[in-house]
């Protein structure tokens, strides 16, 4: 790729209404020529973020279809013109995306910049044009509009319409504790509860009223006590456990000495070995 390119850098003006005029090239041999626009993030990362291939108008320029950018100060450009298939890098630069006027420096001006491409022996001679259209500066606020008619009633807006975020959005932040009340008044006695007896023979002739409880201390049986009558309802003894395990026997035998005894210990581990 030819080096001998001139560095241009570009703004161009975005509004809702206008857009400046893109780029044209003439002077090119357009049956076998072809030129494209290659725009990156910046001008180092070398991220491409739009390319564009180059159009022939009716006065045989070669020029770029409309094309939107977010607004940007950051973004490079190149265009490359493609000659007999080997590539020159034509013209290059910052690329400003604005959308006001008077950050683009727009005016009256046509900027018309020649440029030599050298292929060996050969120089290549290429017209670049950047022509911006006169354009004012931005203009004061408009008077408000007249107000717009009364809509229809809505629908009603129902509890169940909100959201769990729009519920915990209602609900402030905890307040400080409050003071202490005043006491209620006092709340009428309750009945009488029920009684557990305690007795070792059976609750005949035990005199009691509806749902006392008398329990059987030898026994461990219990009964509960309905219209005078005591009805046996189970037993708080739990069931009688396995027999153990025959213990083993051991004999305590005196022996002379300390030693004797260490020894007998070792022989006979089940017996008890003592000295005095």
């Amino acid at each position: 790729m030819n080096c001998n390119a001139k560095q241009h850098n570009l703004c161009r003006l975005i509004q809702n209404s206008y857009k400046s005029p893109l780029l044209a090239f003439g002077d090119l041999d357009v049956s076998a020529d072809a030129v494209t626009l290659k725009i990156y993030t910046d001008q180092f990362s070398r991220i491409l973020k739009q390319e564009f291939s180059g159009q022939i108008d009716t006065e045989n320029r070669f020029y770029f279809p409309e094309f939107n950018l977010p607004k940007s100060d950051n973004y490079f450009y190149e265009i490359i013109w493609n000659h007999l298939g080997r590539n020159y890098l034509v013209v290059f630069g910052k690329y400003e995306v604005k959308t006001k006027a008077n950050d683009c420096g727009c005016g009256d001006k046509s900027d018309v910049i020649n440029i030599s491409v050298n292929d060996g022996d050969t120089v290549f001679n290429v017209s670049f044009s950047q022509t911006v259209l006169n354009v004012g500066g931005d203009g004061d606020p408009g008077i408000p509009g007249p107000k717009g008619e009364k809509g229809d009633k809505g629908d009603p807006f129902l509890y169940s319409d909100f959201t769990a975020e729009q519920l915990a959005s209602l609900k402030g932040e905890k307040g400080d504790r409050g003071d202490d009340g005043i006491d209620g008044i006092q709340g009428e006695r309750g009945e009488k509860g029920a009684t557990i007896i305690q007795g070792t023979t059976m609750p005949t002739g035990v005199i009691a009223t509806d749902g006392d409880m008398y329990i059987n201390v030898l026994t461990g049986d219990t009964f509960i006590n309905v219209l005078g009558n005591w009805n046996q309802t189970g037993n708080i003894k739990g069931v009688k456990g396995d027999s153990g395990n025959n213990g083993t026997s051991v004999l305590v035998i005196l022996a002379p000495d300390e030693a004797t005894a260490k020894a007998l210990s070792i022989l006979n581990p089940n017996n008890v070995y003592h000295w005095i």
